[in-house]
């Protein structure tokens, strides 16, 4: 991650040379995580305006390398003005997350930022925009895959079950804003719910349910984020491993995560169906902790396009991890970290698994 800090820097001072559609960050409260998703978003993405939508309590994580818009400067709308007064927390009785400021806040404002986002889209000028999960590391230059979906009105992640990456229009927010007012006043739709819940006790309605009404009632013509095209995928999460190769230690001896190769500028994943390897143009980083953002950043340096393979990487990545005792089980750690993979991959492929077990 040092490599990739050093040039954060220069690369902000392009912010305002803008190039595609931007890229949006929505977030309250201070997670400190908020200026690793910036700083590798900045950098893989130098010519691309960036802006998080945030608080008084994350405002410093923009500094240097995004724009800051405090979302309560949005707020006010007529749209937002209906949402307020609609909206209803909807949860089975075991429903618990445990979120800052509460299950219920957190309920509300997945909800309310698509209004926020609305908001700021009409205010800015924006059409077309890239938004992602506050905890997604941008990996790729997302201005060279901007035409692969220009027949598609939107991609989603989530399992496909969420308005997730490249959004094509701001009429879209504006019809699925809509859909969510439409929903919250459908009485007999929201009792449906209700009913679902008591069934499934541990689960809401949440902004992704009011997605897929959305869909059912609307056509909205997507494309899943985590199909391959060209070989890359913009991954759903880390911690979703179904159609993937599976990381043999699990993170803090307790979270399964996809299987991660490296070959010094790019991070790859194998898949299950045919053994082909993708490259991650974006990791969702949720439930994971702060060393595999670390190790993530230091091992892709936020960039490249999949084709270099050089030792020297191999040393940039171990003096970023910081290991305090390098030669104790020198071996194991350099067998886990270096193997060779075989295999066809369009480009060279990966050389180096970048395992997931801590504390090293």
């Amino acid at each position: 991650m040092t490599d990739c800090m050093a040039k954060v820097d220069a690369a902000a001072t392009n912010s305002l040379g803008l190039s595609g559609s931007p890229i949006l960050f929505i977030h309250y409260g201070p997670a400190a995580y908020l200026r690793w998703t910036l700083e590798c978003a900045r950098f893989s993405n130098p010519e691309k305006r960036i802006v998080l939508l945030g608080d008084a309590t994350n405002k410093r994580f923009a500094r240097g390398v995004a724009d800051f818009i405090d979302f309560e400067s949005l707020s006010g709308t007529q749209k937002e003005r209906e949402f307020h007064r609609v909206f209803q927390v909807i949860q089975g009785e075991k429903h618990r997350f445990n979120k800052a400021n509460g299950v219920e806040f957190w309920l509300k404002f997945v909800f309310r930022r698509w209004f926020l986002i609305g908001a700021c889209l009409e205010r800015e000028g924006f059409d077309s925009f890239w938004t992602f999960d506050s905890d997604t590391l941008v990996l790729g230059n997302l201005c060279e895959r901007e035409g692969r979906f220009s027949d598609f009105e939107a991609t989603t992640q989530c399992k496909d079950q969420c308005l997730n990456g490249w959004v094509g229009s701001r009429s879209l927010v504006s019809r699925y804003t809509q859909s969510i007012l439409d929903q919250f006043s459908d009485e007999a739709y929201l009792q449906a719910q209700r009913e679902r819940l008591k069934v499934h006790a541990g689960l809401s309605f949440n902004e992704m349910d009011a997605f897929a009404e959305f869909r059912r009632r609307e056509f909205v013509k997507t494309w899943h984020g985590e199909k391959s095209i060209d070989r890359e995928i913009f991954d759903d999460a880390l911690a979703f491993t179904e159609s993937f190769e599976v990381a043999p230690d699990k993170v803090l001896g307790k979270t399964a995560t996809k299987r991660l190769w490296t070959d010094g500028e790019s991070i790859f994943a194998k898949c299950k169906s045919n053994g082909d390897f993708v490259r991650l143009l974006t990791c969702n980083m949720s439930w994971m902790p702060d060393y595999m953002w670390k190790r993530v950043m230091a091992a892709s340096k936020g960039g490249g396009n999949g084709s270099r393979v050089a030792g020297r990487d191999c040393r940039a990545l171990w003096k970023f991890l910081g290991v305090s005792q390098f030669w104790t089980g020198f071996l194991e750690k350099r067998r886990c970290l270096f193997g060779r993979l075989g295999g066809n991959f369009r480009r060279d492929p990966p050389t180096r698994d970048l395992r997931v077990k801590g504390n090293w």
